[in-house]
């Protein structure tokens, strides 16, 4: 009977911290993907995380951490870590900011999404207009 009991006991916990985790409990709403940033040519240029919070498709938030692998290319402020702001579309069309309070000098990663990865392309928009672009994947974790 004793042993029955911790087991019961072991199950209820377990549903509680899975169930917790898998419905809506800490940060599962908001999602992990691993980031590579190419240049025009596929040269990696840049690589880290995103993390988004999808919960609302038409306000999207969340934060990035990314670091600079080919020094030579102007990327602009795709380097540190920062607050982003974007939405999806019913076509799966993604589009992010990665400097949202920012007037100019800002990196915006548009393409598609299909639950998993989010890949197309990351634009440089600086004061002139457009810096410099490329190809980004964005794969969940």
């Amino acid at each position: 009977m004793k042993l029955t009991k911790i087991i019961f006991t072991s199950i209820l916990l377990l549903t509680a911290v899975y169930g917790c985790n898998l419905f809506g409990g800490g940060h599962h709403h908001s999602n992990t993907f691993s980031y590579t940033a190419r240049d025009t040519l596929g040269a990696i240029v840049a690589e880290g995380w995103l993390m988004l919070d999808l919960r609302d498709p038409s306000n999207i938030t969340g934060e990035w951490e990314i670091n600079q692998v080919k020094d030579s290319v102007v990327i602009g402020p795709q380097v540190g870590h920062g607050s982003l702001k974007g939405s999806l579309k019913s076509s799966n069309d993604m589009w992010i900011g990665l400097n949202p309070n920012w007037v100019d000098n800002n990196v915006f990663l548009s393409g598609k999404y299909d639950g998993n990865t989010f890949s197309g392309k990351w634009i440089f928009s600086s004061f002139i207009g457009l810096t410099n672009w490329g190809t980004f994947t964005a794969v969940r974790r």
